[in-house]
């Protein structure tokens, strides 16, 4: 017996030390470390300062981004509750004040604001209102979800909702028009390689946004009309823009149309070309009129018409450019003389032209905006923007008329160069950003 009394008596006083006033001071301060002096400003300035000096480049985000939440998580400790054991109403709003701050710093970080503007700016509150639905218990794990419903010239309208912790994701409870549909501009849409392109999209039956680029807004309003009837279960939706590549105007109207509908854009397909050898030769155009205007839409027209629309693809996850390329294009190539297209003419002055493969102002062009995909290659490239050419082999399609006599020579049906094209919308070329994908692989410089 006073073996087992002698062992508790030396149990008591290490029990003691460890319940001592001094540690159990430090425990309850750790248990409601969030409630003690001086944490709301602690908590405010960390996050002020992880925004400072977050150097990890960012995407630009879409304007349709200002509505989803900014969420914080965190607990509701013992000093934050009462004698009903659960989360006092005045500390509510110390919470929302939190989030407030944390969502300011959010809504005025760069990603939101790319173009520079003020350096400091004030937040005045004008007032809350708070509505209780359910009890928060002690300790309990929740998050606030803080965003923007409306604005006007003076106030902007903020509502918080406390969230049970991991209940929603974002998406769920967003308030945004946005859509899970890959938004796709396809230039030249209504005819040929375009149209293809279009309907080798809808075969696959994944959800596209896809615009139709046309020059004629009739036209690319006819284009969807047959592919409606066509495809009368599509899974797509179909739009229709008119946008002329040689046309500085045209083409700005067209993205701010695309702005307005959609807020940003996933993938640009620079289809719209020309070929313009055979008027030379018909007397319609004049050598100058033709490779100015060849080159005007199939590689100044190409620039612009990307260097217009790369602000909205900088709002997309995963943006993509696709200039279509020739097989004609290809200085490697341009010295196999099996190809029609680079065989010599007989000696003498005037030369026998041949309408059908005789296309140096098209073929300059297609070799010209090969460099001009390298050029965005290299200038989009931080920016995680993926750009390829893609030369969809020789197709009987209207480019350059004689479509019927191009079947003859051994032309592909347009579908074969349109499921390429889409094969590289959805990611099998990723490995080849940067090149020229060809049906035989790279298509050599």
């Amino acid at each position: 017996m006073s073996s087992i009394w002698s062992g508790s008596a030396a149990y008591w006083p290490a029990a003691a030390s460890v319940l001592s006033w001094r540690n159990l001071a430090v425990l309850f301060a750790v248990a409601n470390l969030k409630s003690l002096p001086f944490m709301w400003f602690l908590r405010f300035l960390r996050a002020f300062v992880r925004r400072l000096t977050d150097r990890a480049p960012r995407k630009l985000l879409s304007p349709r981004c200002l509505f989803l939440p900014a969420i914080s998580a965190t607990r509701s400790p013992a000093l934050e509750c009462d004698y009903n054991l659960h989360k006092s109403n005045s500390t509510y709003f110390t919470d929302m004040d939190m989030s407030r701050g944390n969502f300011s710093l959010v809504l005025f970080s760069k990603p939101f604001n790319p173009i520079p503007g003020p350096r400091h700016f004030t937040m005045i509150l004008g007032g809350t209102t708070c509505t209780w639905r359910r009890e928060i218990k002690p300790y309990q794990a929740y998050e606030l979800w803080t965003r923007i419903i409306s604005w006007d010239d003076k106030w902007l309208y903020v509502v918080t909702h406390f969230v049970r912790a991991n209940k929603f994701k974002p998406a769920d409870r967003s308030t945004t028009m946005s859509t899970q549909q890959k938004i796709i501009l396809i230039t030249g849409a209504n005819t040929g390689l375009g149209l293809e392109l279009v309907r080798n999209l809808l075969q696959t039956g994944t959800p596209y946004s896809i615009i139709i680029g046309s020059r004629s807004l009739d036209n690319a309003t006819k284009a969807i009309t047959q592919l409606t009837s066509e495809f009368p279960s599509m899974s797509s939706t179909l739009h229709s823009v008119q946008i002329d590549v040689a046309d500085d105007a045209s083409i700005e109207k067209a993205a701010a149309w695309v702005q307005d509908k959609f807020g940003k854009l996933d993938t640009l397909v620079n289809n719209a070309g020309t070929q313009l050898d055979q008027q030379i030769s018909l007397g319609k155009l004049s050598v100058r009129e033709a490779w100015n205007k060849t080159w005007d839409v199939n590689t100044t027209g190409a620039h612009i018409v990307t260097m217009t629309f790369v602000p909205l693809l900088l709002f997309s996850d995963d943006p993509r450019i696709i200039f279509i390329a020739s097989g004609t294009s290809t200085l490697t190539g341009s010295e196999n003389l099996a190809m029609p297209f680079n065989q010599p003419p007989a000696k003498g002055w005037p030369k026998a032209t041949n309408l059908m493969f005789d296309l140096p102002a098209y073929r300059c062009s297609k070799t010209g905006m090969n460099m001009l995909m390298r050029e965005w290659h290299r200038t989009l490239g931080s920016d995680g923007v993926k750009v390829w050419c893609v030369s969809p082999g020789f197709l009987a399609t209207g480019l350059g008329g004689y479509s019927d006599s191009k079947k003859g020579h051994g032309a592909l049906d347009p579908s074969v160069g349109a499921t390429l094209i889409r094969k590289v919308v959805e990611g099998e070329k990723d490995g080849d950003a940067g090149k020229i994908i060809s049906l035989q692989g790279i298509q050599p410089w």
